[in-house]
């Protein structure tokens, strides 16, 4: 049984590194910004994505929101913040996480172009 659960981990690890990597962004606050909102308690995606959202787009990005299609090269960034409610207003906190996701057809065609 341990060799069992060994090779489907062995095999799970080889398949997840052959897939590829969607390359983080240096300098991304200083592309478009796309959108801002907050999901505050009682929406139901809160306990996965409360907080402040913010989208970046580079310029492809931005070509494929005003098009309706979206070119290889695109890159739009999900940067969510926590949401620190202070005295009346809502300020950013502590970075909770950073999506990025990346346009190639090729390379993520299994997920139709995105990464």
């Amino acid at each position: 049984m341990q060799i069992l659960t060994l090779l489907g981990i062995t095999a799970a690890t080889v398949a997840l590194a052959a897939e590829p990597e969607v390359p983080y962004p240096a300098g991304y606050r200083d592309w478009h910004h796309v959108k801002s909102m907050v999901i505050e308690e009682g929406h139901p995606l809160y306990g996965a994505f409360g907080g402040i959202h913010h989208l970046y787009a580079n310029d492809k990005a931005l070509e494929g929101y005003q098009s309706d299609t979206f070119p290889d090269g695109a890159v739009i960034i999900f940067d969510l913040l926590e949401a620190v409610h202070d005295g009346n207003a809502v300020t950013e906190g502590a970075r909770k996480v950073v999506g990025v996701m990346h346009k190639d057809a090729k390379k993520f065609a299994a997920t139709g172009g995105w990464g």
